[in-house]
């Protein structure tokens, strides 16, 4: 047979079952470190000879940082060469991992909210060097409290760019403790154009256009700019105008915050801290800056037909609790998407882990 013909692997399970660490655990998704022992990892999916190293890196990776399980797609030249599932997508029910699973994309949400900001501005419907507090008034989005009077010049591009001075921040627990409400006079519970006003009323911390600061709260705004200025909601309007005009967008979809709404074509997410995978963050509020859920197989597809070709050096990390994903589009048109249903906690960079284990790999491949 030919070498770049695609064969089926299916690694089935040997020796000692893996195991969770934790005895006790305080929710579903709480399993401390998962501990795969001298187990096999289980494998299934296809890919062509010459993308084999790929294997060994994502079980070594899933051994490595004790997560249940993962998915790797990548193209070469346009075409698929390589999809595959690792490990479990419930560690309680053992079912497997695949790639058409639709799974956190976290931060990667970021290019889809930019790339419908930038189609505004090439609308005519917004300008990059536009006030932003203008248009979220026009959405009933304001300070709660006397602002900091630097808010008023950050512009839309200072958002895209990370440059607006306002705060990382994506916990939303920071913005609706019960001390915060008492302070503010408000009631429980917020509702989101509250919670905005929260973080509009919070001061900058550094001169718009000044300093790059990553900002997540600047990214959930633009998702709500984009609301006010199209009529549409955010997941509408950026499935019909960025991602239909490159994939069907059918099983692509922004979450929300409850465990409850997940749903059956995901994965479990499962993290070191309990209840912080659902309860932690609000997506109806930060779908923007990290709100989207997608199908691996699909990402890496969307992405090999955005950066076509060769020539292309585009690198995208989403880093969450309870889900990594990395998104690599290389010079010499291989392009790839991994997705895991796994992060410790908040240190780890597990996402730069996973992406310079796949650089390895990548770097050692013989492409045909």
């Amino acid at each position: 047979m030919s070498a770049l013909l695609l064969c089926l692997l299916a690694s089935l399970q040997t020796g000692p079952g893996p195991t969770i660490s934790k005895d006790k655990r305080t929710s579903p998704e709480e399993i401390g470190r998962f501990s795969w022992g001298d187990a096999s990892i289980p494998i299934q999916g296809e890919g062509q000879d010459f993308a084999a190293p790929y294997d060994k890196i994502m079980t070594n990776y899933l051994r490595k940082v004790g997560a249940p399980g993962g998915a790797l797609v990548v193209y070469y030249r346009g075409k698929q060469v390589y999809s595959k599932g690792f490990g479990y997508a419930d560690v309680d029910t053992q079912s497997l991992y695949e790639p058409s699973m639709a799974s956190r994309i976290s931060s990667v949400s970021k290019f889809l909210t930019q790339s419908a900001i930038k189609i505004l501005i090439e609308d005519g419907r917004l300008d990059k060097d536009e006030k932003i507090m203008p248009i979220l008034k026009k959405g009933g989005i304001v300070p709660l409290t006397q602002p900091d009077p630097r808010l008023k010049d950050v512009t839309i591009q200072q958002l895209l760019d990370h440059k607006s001075g306002l705060e990382a921040g994506l916990n939303i627990g920071d913005y609706t403790s019960a001390d915060t409400i008492k302070q503010m006079g408000l009631t429980q519970p917020l509702d989101a154009k509250q919670v905005l006003g929260v973080i509009l009323s919070r001061k900058l911390e550094a001169d718009p256009g000044k300093t790059e600061i990553y900002s997540n709260c600047g990214f959930a705004l633009l998702g709500q700019i984009i609301e006010i200025v199209s009529g549409q909601s955010y997941e509408t309007f950026v499935k019909e105008n960025v991602i239909a005009p490159v994939v069907k967008p059918d099983h692509w979809f922004v979450t929300t915050a409850s465990r409850t709404d997940k749903r059956p074509t995901e994965p479990d997410y499962y993290s070191t801290r309990s209840l912080a995978t659902w309860d932690a963050f609000h997506w109806n509020i930060f779908q923007g800056a990290g709100g989207w859920v997608v199908p691996t197989n699909e990402l890496a597809d969307f992405f090999q037909r955005v950066f076509p070709g060769e020539g292309w050096d585009y690198t995208l990390f989403g880093s969450y609790i309870g889900a990594v994903t990395v998104m690599k589009v290389h010079e010499n048109s291989l392009a790839y998407a991994a997705s895991v249903n796994y992060r410790r906690g908040n240190g780890p960079n597990d996402n730069e882990v996973l992406y310079n284990m796949l650089e390895e790999a990548t770097k050692s491949l013989t492409l045909p």
